[in-house]
């Protein structure tokens, strides 16, 4: 060792400068130094000030925003018109398709604002289902999630999430005719009577089907509202079939008159539609059935 060269410098020299750690320049400072798992503690204890208060705002400008997201909503509303593809298959067997069937789900714009909190909801919902069209084949899930019957104790607060006089397109597919029952939207028609239901035509829907369909839909005659409210008819089914388009009501067999049950020679005994207000409609006739069960 005595034999080394002198201007041989090791790696380890103490001249050599290293960065100086947050823990050694507070020690130097006489600063306590808490450790890692007492900075994630006290992050996880801080307020959370990054959320935005919305309801801290004028009442002014909330129902600003509103309006905007609603007018938004309507514009940008997604509309599948291209027929119902069936669904994956759950096992995969051979000779089965390789790629999926499955459409992706459709997002619907400003839905979780309606998801927020009570007030928010029963401010903005109403506005919002102003811009819903909807197509005339989802038309029953549709009223099976937006106008469910909520229970008694909870009528009231469910009537705030809603404009009594608001508006709803749907949205006339042939397609969609031969499978429709249009019970539901009569019954919301019976109920609200100034909520606005309006049937569109697509481009290949005759215009005259379409002024046909909301002619019945706007059927204020008090005896149709009777049988309605009544639960007198089961079924309402639009068939564009054969030589003349039909619509098709089924009677439950309490209401069920002798003569609409099916026999041979079927007739509708005159003056029975004018006694409905069902005698003034264009383009659509009217058949009767009987529910049995």
């Amino acid at each position: 060792m005595d034999d080394a060269p002198e201007h041989i410098q090791f790696p380890f020299a103490a001249n050599v400068s290293r960065p100086r750690t947050r823990r050694a320049t507070a020690f130097e400072a006489g600063h306590e130094v808490p450790d890692k798992q007492s900075d994630a503690t006290d992050k996880q204890r801080a307020p959370n000030t990054t959320f935005f208060r919305f309801l801290d705002l004028p009442a002014e400008l909330q129902n600003r925003i509103y309006e905007i997201a609603a007018g938004d909503a309507a514009r940008t509303w997604p509309l599948r018109l291209e027929p119902t593809l069936p669904l994956k298959p759950t096992r995969r067997t051979r000779g089965s398709a390789k790629t999926s069937t499955r459409r992706p789900p459709l997002t619907y714009p400003y839905l979780g604002l309606t998801q927020t909190c009570a007030k928010i909801r029963s401010d903005f919902r109403g506005w919002w289902m102003e811009g819903h069209r909807i197509r005339l084949g989802e038309i029953e899930r549709y009223m099976s999630v937006f106008w469910r019957h909520p229970p008694r104790k909870d009528r009231h607060r469910f009537e705030a999430y809603f404009n009594r006089a608001g508006n709803l397109r749907i949205q006339v597919l042939e397609a969609d005719l031969a499978k429709a029952n249009l019970l539901s939207l009569v019954k919301l028609k019976i109920k609200l009577p100034n909520y606005n239901i309006t049937f569109e035509p697509s481009p290949l829907t005759p215009a005259e089907q379409i002024e046909g369909l909301n002619q019945f839909i706007n059927n204020k005659h008090p005896q149709w509202r009777k049988w309605i409210r009544a639960n007198a008819i089961t079924s309402v089914r639009p068939v564009t079939g054969g030589n003349t388009p039909r619509i098709y009501l089924v009677f439950s067999l309490k209401y069920a008159q002798d003569w609409m049950r099916p026999t041979l020679y079927h007739r509708v005994p005159e003056g029975f539609l004018e006694s409905a207000g069902l005698d003034t409609m264009t383009y659509w006739s009217f058949g009767f059935g009987v529910k049995y069960d």
